[in-house]
């Protein structure tokens, strides 16, 4: 049990996914991967934080980005075994199988909450037979399974209830639970099969791979025609990696570009200019990093070509920060913050003061009794040529109206 560990995983956000990935790859070795987690058509109809619905993220798309991360992992420690949860449901999606575009799978009115649901779990039937038609022959065991009628949680009064109304949702619930004691599996009976396709020595004995598997270890043939469909099988996943990819790489590049012309442009490029050149070059680095994944990845099977696109765009984004930063530091912040640096004078007194003690001062406080001679000014702006007047004071020796030097300093206003 010490070595137990345990990383929390929310699927219908993608980015929580990549961290977990990015965690998982760090193991030596990565035997087992089962895809368990799931929901039951999500009522009402919304968006995850990526704005993908819900149930399509939460049963597939999610469990695709984890999976194909560390596909490189299971193949390095072959023989290994991978686990998808499908569902007898899949016969219920859409004759045309699982819509290729993201208008298609966000549009609440294009498909019924039962054939939603299969949609999302003949995803996950078709990806595990590509999986295992691409990695198959290099020892990774690909397996679909369908659980059984499960007496468990995932069906809920409150999901009922948004689907059907409270009334009709009661009532839907009731008969739910009431075919769960008559016919349905327990939890414990259910997972036999899960763990057949995990850790079973027969799956390697008899060669078990690319197979839906139902209660319990049985062989059973898909019941929807595009999980025959390989041509569809591609389209599928090229279409996911499209979708994680556009989903990802929208707030990624315009971080790490706001971050680094952040950087470049203010207060503490002034302060810190070595520890900001050595942050960027940090920056330059990690990129440089993510084109060595990039080429990598486009050596191993599958291709994730959403490393290629990310590698591209925050390549960009490490190139344009900077100089975008040091036009706005050099041409609009540098001047300011050397102004500010200059030494402030509080209090000054015209009549005592000379004007060659603030010629290094960027900020003049004069005191009470001072002002600017407005009648004596002379000149005015002309591009960088400004105005010039005198600030005087009442305590001046000799008339006011009279330009007595020692009571007088000219002032650029």
């Amino acid at each position: 049990l010490q070595q137990v560990q345990i990383l929390k995983l929310d699927l219908t956000d993608l980015r929580q996914v990549e961290q977990v990935a990015a965690q998982l790859e760090r193991l030596p070795a990565l035997h087992i991967l089962v895809n368990n987690a799931g929901v039951a058509t999500q009522f009402p109809h919304k968006l995850t934080q990526n704005g993908i619905e819900t149930t399509f993220q939460a049963n597939y798309l999610g469990h695709f980005l984890l999976t194909t991360r560390l596909l490189p992992l299971l193949q390095s420690s072959s023989p290994s075994r991978l686990v998808h949860l499908t569902s007898g449901a899949h016969r219920g999606a859409p004759v045309a199988g699982v819509p290729l575009s993201l208008e298609g799978i966000n549009d609440k009115d294009a498909m019924g909450p039962y054939a939603r649901y299969g949609a999302a779990k003949l995803a996950n039937l078709i990806f595990s037979q590509e999986i295992d038609r691409r990695l198959g022959h290099l020892g990774v065991y690909s397996n679909a399974v369908h659980p059984g009628v499960v007496a468990t949680e995932m069906l809920r009064l409150d999901n009922f209830e948004a689907m059907l109304g409270s009334f009709l949702g009661a009532l839907a619930f009731q008969a739910a639970q009431l075919r769960n004691r008559l016919f349905a599996y327990g939890a414990q009976e259910a997972a036999l099969n899960l763990l057949f396709c995990a850790a079973a020595p027969e799956v390697e004995v008899r060669t078990v791979h690319g197979k839906l598997i139902v209660p319990i270890a049985t062989e059973h043939p898909p019941r929807h025609a595009q999980a025959f469909n390989e041509e569809f099988a591609i389209r599928l996943w090229e279409f996911s990696e499209k979708l994680i990819t556009e989903s990802l790489a929208k707030t990624k590049p315009w971080a790490v570009f706001v971050a680094t012309c952040w950087l470049s442009a203010f207060r503490i490029k002034y302060l810190f200019p070595y520890t900001v050149d050595l942050i960027l070059i940090g920056f330059i680095l990690a990129w440089v990093v993510s084109v060595g994944a990039a080429v990598y990845a486009r050596f191993r099977i599958p291709e994730p070509t959403w490393y290629t696109y990310l590698c591209f765009t925050l390549g960009l984004a490490v190139v344009t920060g900077p100089l975008c930063g040091h036009w706005i530091f050099s041409s609009l912040m540098q001047h300011y913050y050397r102004v500010g640096d200059l030494k402030v004078l509080s209090g000054v007194d015209v009549s005592n003061a000379q004007g060659d003690s603030m010629l290094d001062a960027g900020i003049v406080e004069f005191a009470k009794g001072n002002y600017l001679d407005e009648m004596r000014a002379w000149h005015f702006k002309h591009h960088v040529t400004y105005c010039v007047a005198p600030v005087v004071t009442n305590r001046t020796l000799g008339p006011v109206s009279g330009c007595n030097p020692r009571g007088t300093i000219l002032s650029r206003i």
